[in-house]
């Protein structure tokens, strides 16, 4: 049996998985980390922790299987953090979180500007404080001997893949989220980067996300258990959004998958390279040659029903609170009486791209009960992700392309209450895959075509990936969710209006 290692480097964990050619997990190990603060709104972390913790993974992994068995090796990584090195090969400074606020001022002074429309022009994607060019100006224009350093700038899971095999790439996924990339022809945008003040030469060699990168060289081999001879190839891979979709079977248009998690992300998959003109969504190549996916995404899905059950049954033991939440929701019927959760706990992301914006309960009245609060919440973020959704399916119009595939992942997943209520808010059925570890399989998936073994990713998803449930739309709840999305979408911009106020 062929085995494939996957290996994830998500924004609170390391994970390694050993996925065998059907998709199986046969061996997997984890590891959790922080980002230090070294000062409010500051969020970064030593790119060393990150090899030292997939080492230990890597190990735990490969202790638990035939290593003559693996075929390759295939990672991903939080995407847009930017790993600077220098002239060494070591990191010139921590890496800035994608959550990092320090980067505020360089994006507003991008914004409104003509460099912005540039941007858009090229990547079909909105700025945000996310993406990798404002870290390094940051640096720039905050750290300059730093900044003189810098030799390579290069991604989370390509640092890792340096580690590992001594060579420099990224792949066309990691690279679109850069913002220095030109998305429409997959090449680094040379312009760009000479109006940000940044020498190209700093960008590392571009790849697919299948090509094969080098081998894991001998000395961390016995570091991590591997036997001496054998040359085991990685494939560059893919950042991490991107591989979870992959692991959900995103492969053709048509499809949409759905991550709620920490936040909600939506990936569908676009046949042509597409801008959409409100600025509503981000661009990424896909890991399938001549795809992009196209992406949206909330800040607080499931943490805004983290929030309320640890907030409303914070005297209850922290293991009971969850249960205790479902079992208040499930007492209340569906539109909770007409009281309306709008889950803007941290801002908006897509539509609205409104950081300001603040969360609110719209209809509380004396009948209003505990049980329609707690059912509200649920469907409060069904309907956040309902606007997402809308505008998938809006701009793939524009392509002639319509949604008749949704996968749902996350761990929302574990709540039957909360999947029916998407089901209805969405009026579309969802499919759920068999498989939980999404990322490091999509890892897998890649380094099983990298090496040959499957010929696309077509076909590795059809050996790889199963589903499961599928839980389709109650038609009683349609006509009442319909009302509920028309009446959320208005307490939006009533809080919009709010927010103007002196």
């Amino acid at each position: 049996m062929a085995l494939f290692i996957g290996i994830d480097l998500g924004s609170s964990s390391v994970k390694c998985a050993a996925v065998d050619e059907r998709g199986e997990i046969r061996a997997q190990a984890e590891r959790s980390y922080d980002f230090d603060s070294p000062r409010d709104g500051w969020l970064e972390i030593n790119p060393e922790a990150w090899w030292q913790l997939t080492r230990m993974v890597l190990a735990e992994t490969v202790a638990k299987i035939d290593t003559r068995e693996i075929r390759g090796i295939g990672l991903c990584g939080v995407m847009m953090m930017a790993v600077m090195l220098d002239s060494d090969g070591r990191p010139v400074r921590p890496t800035l979180s994608w959550l990092d606020q320090r980067v505020l001022p360089q994006l507003n002074r991008i914004k409104g500007s003509e460099l912005e429309q540039a941007l858009f022009e090229a990547t079909g994607t909105a700025i945000s404080p996310s993406q990798t060019i404002l870290p390094l100006l940051w640096v720039k224009e905050n750290e300059p001997e730093n900044f003189r350093r810098i030799a390579k700038v290069m991604l989370s899971k390509d640092y890792v893949r340096f580690r590992l095999t001594g060579n420099i790439h990224t792949d066309l996924t990691d690279a679109s989220g850069t913002l220095l990339l030109d998305n429409r022809i997959g090449r680094w945008n040379g312009d760009i980067a000479a109006k940000l003040g940044l020498d190209s030469r700093i960008l590392p060699e571009l790849v697919s996300s299948t090509e094969q990168t080098g081998y894991v060289i001998a000395e961390v081999a016995a570091e991590i258990g591997l036997p001496p001879d054998l040359r085991v190839p990685l494939v560059a891979g893919a950042g991490d959004g991107v591989s979870a979709a992959l692991g959900l079977g995103i492969v053709k248009p048509g499809q949409l998958g759905i991550t709620v998690g920490t936040a909600g992300v939506l990936m569908s998959a676009a046949p042509a390279f597409v801008a959409d003109d409100k600025r509503r969504c981000i661009l990424f190549e896909h890991p399938v040659p001549g795809l992009w996916y196209l992406v949206t995404a909330t800040n607080t899905s499931g943490e805004a029903v983290r929030w309320f059950s640890h907030t409303v049954y914070k005297n209850l033991p922290e293991a009971e609170r969850y249960a205790r939440y479902i079992a208040d929701a499930s007492e209340a019927p569906a539109g909770s009486h007409g009281l309306i959760f709008l889950p803007y706990l941290a801002g908006s992301r897509s539509p609205h791209y409104d950081a300001t914006v603040r969360g609110s309960f719209l209809g509380l009245d004396l009948q209003c009960s505990l049980s329609d609060m707690a059912r509200s919440v649920m469907e409060g973020v069904a309907y956040e992700l309902r606007d997402c959704f809308d505008v998938h399916r809006e701009v793939l119009k524009t392509q002639g392309m319509e949604i008749d595939d949704i996968r749902i992942s996350g761990g929302i997943v574990r709540n039957p209450l909360w999947l029916q209520i998407l089901a209805d808010v969405l009026d579309a059925p969802l499919r759920v895959p068999r498989a939980t570890e999404l990322g490091a399989l999509g890892a897998a998936m890649n380094a099983a075509v990298g090496v040959g073994f499957y010929s696309n990713h077509q076909e590795a998803a059809a050996h790889m990936l199963a589903t499961g449930r599928k839980i389709a739309p109650d038609p009683t709840s349609l006509a009442v969710y319909s009302e509920g999305y028309q009446r959320f979408r208005a307490g939006y911009e009533a809080l919009s209006e709010i927010r103007r106020l002196p």
